[in-house]
């Protein structure tokens, strides 16, 4: 195992916060889109017909 200066080590745990971050994004967008995006046209539409 490696012996790490500080430095690497803080670059190393930067990295992983910025991949984690993207990856959480990727995950709430695909449920923005594929999850309350129907959600919401789904009641658009039930209240549209409602009214009609």
């Amino acid at each position: 195992m490696a012996a790490w200066s500080r430095e690497e080590a803080w670059m190393e745990f930067y990295v992983f916060c910025v991949i984690f971050r993207n990856a959480l994004f990727r995950v709430g967008t695909f449920y923005a889109v594929d999850v309350v995006a129907p959600a919401a046209a789904l009641r658009l539409q039930a209240q549209r017909s409602g009214l009609e």
